[in-house]
């Protein structure tokens, strides 16, 4: 498995993963079906994937892919570096508890660190709370996260000084 930049070739499998990574979520309880459905919608829908092609392409955010093999992508993630801000990180369930999350967070940070931001932060759902405690975040608070489709979904607020990923590498 490695990671690189995101291609707009990959948007439709970008799709697919968050799709399977919301969805995969529904033995726990976290989210209702209107919610999980609102959050991430069929990976088949042109407005998702089109939505995912406009970000790789834009300056604004960057977009990375877990690849194995060299042609599946099994996990993303996005970073929006002047914003300080951590924006995606989701893995297929098929992949999960395989040091695949951890990865795609690490080479985020990184490129967070060599553009000199010391401090990230970034709005967890609530599955995800512990992966990010974990990795050295702290709760700053719980919100909600507005959807496109008006609703609202529990999340968790959190931060992390970027210094604490170099000295943990070292």
């Amino acid at each position: 498995m490695h990671i690189r930049l995101a291609t707009v070739s990959d948007a439709e499998a970008i799709t697919r993963v968050h799709y399977n990574a919301a969805h995969g979520l529904r033995p726990a309880n976290f989210y209702t079906e209107d919610i999980l459905n609102s959050w991430a919608p069929s990976p088949s829908a042109e407005h998702r994937i089109n939505r995912f092609r406009s970000i790789i392409e834009s300056d604004k955010e960057v977009v990375v892919v877990a690849e194995l093999d060299n042609k599946l992508i099994i996990g993303f993630g996005a970073i929006i570096i002047s914003d300080h801000e951590i924006r995606a990180l989701y893995i297929d369930p098929m992949y999960e508890h395989q040091g695949v999350g951890s990865k795609i967070l690490q080479h985020l940070e990184e490129l967070a660190l060599a553009q000199g931001v010391n401090i990230l932060k970034l709005e967890a759902s609530l599955n995800a709370e512990t992966f990010y405690i974990r990795h050295g975040y702290r709760v700053t608070q719980y919100d909600y996260h507005p959807l496109s489709s008006g609703g609202q979904m529990k999340c968790v607020k959190m931060s992390k000084q970027t210094t604490q990923t170099l000295e943990n590498n070292e």
